[in-house]
Parts: C-alpha cells; sequence; structure tokens
C-alpha cells in the first residue's frame, strides 16, 4: 500500500504500464484469433542494432458476428458493440550515451444501434445512435546516460479521452419532412512535461528526483441539439465552458538497503495546482520499509513485515452517471 514519492496526480491506485521494444535483430510477428476478438504483434529492425519498431493491434467482431442475428430479428434494424486499439513505438540509439523513444495508443469502444424502415402511406423512419468513448497517448522520450551512476529521461506527453453520445432522427411522409440531432461530448486533453533523474551512489542506494508539468484543458460537457421540417431550423448549443489548469509536481526518493534485512524508501512529493485564479499546493510524504524476518520462524524462509505511510493528493474529480446505463464519465478539476 506504499506509493513511493515519483508518483502522483491520484490519491488510491497506480497502474504503471511498460511498452516493449521492438526487437533490434530480427523481424518477428505473433497474433491469435479468438472466438470474439483477434490481435496481432509485428516488430523488427528499421536499421539492424540501430533503430527498432513494434506495432500491435487487437479488434472484437462481436458486431460483425451479431449482426446476421439482429438483422433476422428486425425489420431494417442493426446494432452492435466493439472496440479496438493500436500500440506502436520506434526506438532508436543514437550512441552509447544517448537514446529516444517515440510511442502511440489509440484505442476506442464504440456501441451503435442503426433502423431505417418504411412503412404505410410512404412514411419513412431511419434512426442512427452511437456512443463511443476512448484515449489517444502520444509520447516523445529522449534517454541519457551522464555516466556510470546518473541517468535521465527528457518525456514530452499528450493525452486525449473524449466520450461522445449521438442520436440521429430522420422522419418523411407525403406531408412531413423532418430531422432532430442530439450530440453530447465531453472530455480531457493534457499536455505534458517530466524529467525524471536516476542516480546510483552505490549497490544499496537508488536515488530518484524529477519534475512534471501538465496543462489541462477540461471539457464537462457539450449539447448540441438541432431540429428542422419544413417550417422552422433550431440549431442549438449549451453546456460548460472549457476549465484550463496547470499541474506542478517535484520528488525525491531514496530506496536504501540499510542492512541485508531491512530497506527502506523514504521520499517526499511537493504538488501544485493552478485553476482559475487559485493555487493549491501540498507536501506529500512517503515512507515504506520491509524488514526480512529470521529464517528460523516457523513461518518460512521468505516472510517479511512491511509498513508503509503515504499522503496523496488528487486534483481531478471523476463524476459519473449510472443511473442511465451509459459510461458517462466527466472530469473536473479541484475548484
Amino acid at each position: 500500500g506504499g506509493f513511493p514519492a515519483r508518483y502522483g496526480g491520484r490519491s488510491s491506485s497506480v497502474i504503471d504500464i511498460r511498452m516493449k521494444e521492438g526487437n533490434m535483430k530480427e523481424f518477428k510477428g505473433s497474433g491469435s484469433i479468438g472466438l470474439i476478438a483477434s490481435k496481432l504483434t509485428l516488430e523488427g529492425p528499421i536499421k539492424k542494432d540501430k533503430t527498432s519498431f513494434i506495432v500491435s493491434g487487437r479488434r472484437t467482431y462481436i458486431d460483425l458476428l451479431a449482426r446476421p442475428f439482429i438483422a433476422a430479428n428486425s425489420d431494417g434494424g442493426t446494432g452492435g458493440y466493439f472496440f479496438y486499439d493500436l500500440n506502436t513505438k520506434i526506438n532508436h540509439i543514437i550512441n552509447e550515451d544517448n537514446r529516444v523513444y517515440l510511442s502511440a495508443y489509440f484505442g476506442r469502444d464504440r456501441a451503435f444501434a442503426r433502423y431505417d424502415d418504411s412503412f404505410g402511406n410512404n412514411q419513412r423512419e431511419k434512426l442512427d445512435a452511437r456512443i463511443t468513448w476512448g484515449n489517444t497517448i502520444l509520447a516523445a522520450r529522449w534517454n541519457r546516460i551522464l555516466n556510470t551512476k546518473t541517468f535521465f529521461n527528457l518525456t514530452a506527453t499528450y493525452s486525449q479521452y473524449r466520450f461522445l453520445n449521438d442520436y440521429e432522427l430522420e422522419y418523411s411522409s407525403n406531408t412531413v419532412e423532418e430531422r432532430s440531432l442530439f450530440r453530447y461530448d465531453s472530455g480531457i486533453d493534457d499536455v505534458g512535461l517530466k524529467f525524471d533523474l536516476d542516480y546510483l551512489p552505490n549497490a544499496n542506494h537508488t536515488v530518484k528526483a524529477g519534475a512534471v508539468h501538465t496543462y489541462h484543458t477540461f471539457t464537462p460537457g457539450i449539447n448540441v441539439f438541432e431540429y428542422e421540417n419544413q417550417q422552422e431550423v433550431q440549431d442549438t448549443t449549451f453546456g460548460s465552458n472549457d476549465v484550463y489548469a496547470h499541474e506542478f509536481a517535484l520528488w525525491a526518493e531514496d530506496d536504501w538497503s540499510i542492512t541485508e534485512k531491512l530497506k527502506v524508501n523514504a521520499g517526499l512529493h511537493l504538488s501544485g495546482f493552478s485553476v482559475r485564479n487559485e493555487f493549491y499546493f501540498n507536501p506529500q510524504v512517503r515512507f515504506a520499509a520491509r524488514y526480512l524476518l529470521p529464517k528460523g520462524l516457523s513461518l518460512g524462509e521468505n516472510a517479511s513485515i512491511k509498513a508503509s505511510y503515504s499522503r496523496m493528493v488528487q486534483y481531478l474529480h471523476l463524476l459519473t452517471n449510472s443511473s442511465i446505463g451509459l459510461p458517462i464519465d466527466l472530469w473536473l478539476p479541484v475548484t
């Protein structure tokens, strides 16, 4: 339960995801075909021992499998759900002390329903509804070895989360033609710059330090309503304005093996958040210790006692609306 000082921005948990690096020596591929989803990974050298790539993609096809059954049980209607994601990364060795990495992730989930039917008196009704949500992440990282004990990473990042709900209905007959549309759009965009330094003074010490700045753009929710027929046209947009915020952090931690049995990780994470002429500042102390118990005890050879203390601060709020059964997630900053 202890959080090292290098992690911040959330109060509950940490998910640390690392992307694989492409093979520098030879081209390889792997994949799988399942009942509802398939995936494929390709990797290899762009320039042998110098530049490599890896690309991996996945998609479900539940919608394709279900489409004939839905069509057989409805008059002109179809629908379904699917998701896809794509990962890609390029790794380039400039020289022995410098490397650069470019990586990207794209992922979308989509649920949809379509209906197009004609009936008596030359009437026609057409419906197109969809719910789409997903993420886009881009990163460029420079890794430099300063000496045998010190190296750093400088990383520029961009991330985007979007939620979109579309509903469009058209109706026509001998006397009437009308169209209505409703669209709900929300999300968050982040642009960030991060610097982290690793220093290994000896085999028993690992010192980490760093700083990060993130510029947030929050779109709490924009609603678009359109309606038109032969007599009138309505076009209305309403909702919350974008909210902009700056998030800062500065941290340092020491992972120290004091003895063969006692290991300690101690650090300090300083965070700040600026939004709407308000500035919030919070020092966050982190401490964790592990002590290996004597092997002669009946608990086993690998038993240990662990203790930790953490103070975590989160400046982002996630508001969810689960009552209508839709994944409507609104990200908002503290205000």
